[in-house]
């Protein structure tokens, strides 16, 4: 479980480098072996720097996130995706700002984890369904 720099959760079960399941905030998070989560940069500035040819101060107000298995990628702002034996679903993308909103996904490998479940761990960590409390 980790604790981004916005304040976000994310929780990745990793087992002999298999992702069995990743909730939350994963972008940079270990998700094994073959599993990754990041916020394609390189694209997001293509795409706004398009729109800045008529708008120079033109920022998309919510980035999407990369998911690849293996040498799969696909990039999504939200919505369900099946493919290498895995059900990703994406909440949500990142919200610039300050500090900002962390992405909010589940991956769940097919027979390893509830789907359901998963979902429902990513969008509770997403509204706060965990905070810190000082002891």
């Amino acid at each position: 479980m980790e604790r981004t720099g916005c304040g976000g959760l994310g929780l990745s079960i990793i087992r002999n480098g298999q992702l069995i399941v990743g909730v939350g905030a994963l972008a940079g998070m270990p998700l094994g072996n073959d599993v990754r989560v990041r916020l394609p940069g390189d694209l997001i500035a293509h795409a706004e720097a398009v729109f800045k040819q008529r708008d120079p101060e033109f920022q998309l107000p919510e980035l999407p996130v990369e998911v690849s298995v293996g040498d799969q990628r696909y990039v999504r702002f939200r919505g369900w995706i099946q493919f290498e034996g895995y059900e990703v679903f994406v909440e949500h993308g990142f919200f610039r700002g300050i500090p900002g909103r962390d992405e909010c996904l589940a991956i769940s490998l097919k027979g390893g984890c509830s789907v359901t479940a998963a979902n429902a761990s990513a969008e509770l960590l997403d509204f706060g369904g965990c905070g810190l409390i000082r002891w």
